[in-house]
């Protein structure tokens, strides 16, 4: 699968609100850089599923918590740089509650290895 496809079914299955359904998109281990004010450590390297379960688990919680979650759609994406092995996908997305609203704009920077004929996310930046 194409890099763009790639991140095109990963926002679908983001936007399911089910990790299990995310977790095929990763690779490990995977590092995430992430800037927001609810998370203690911005850096963060993770080891295993296990882990990716609970970083996305407590992420879902708090976007259904404080905002009611419904799903992300996406405003622009682009490949920024690509060769054999690895590519860089720049996206720019909105976050959209239970009533519709947009509650928050993002951008993110995601960081995709090719393994065999298809690309895992190995590292991101929100």
């Amino acid at each position: 699968m194409k890099p763009l496809k790639v991140m095109k079914e990963y926002i679908k299955a983001f936007s399911s609100k089910n990790v299990s359904k995310i977790i095929p998109f990763y690779s490990f281990p995977l590092t995430i850089l992430d800037k927001n004010a609810y998370n203690k450590n911005p850096h963060l390297i993770i080891k295993n599923k296990t882990e990716l379960k609970k970083y996305f688990g407590d992420l879902y919680k708090i976007l259904n918590a404080l905002f009611r979650y419904k799903k992300t759609k996406i405003k622009k994406i682009k490949l920024i740089k690509s060769n054999k092995n690895y590519c860089v996908i720049e996206l720019h997305a909105e976050r959209i509650n239970d009533v519709n609203k947009i509650f928050n704009k993002i951008k993110l920077l995601y960081f995709l290895k090719k393994y065999g004929k298809n690309y895992k996310i190995c590292s991101f930046i929100v």
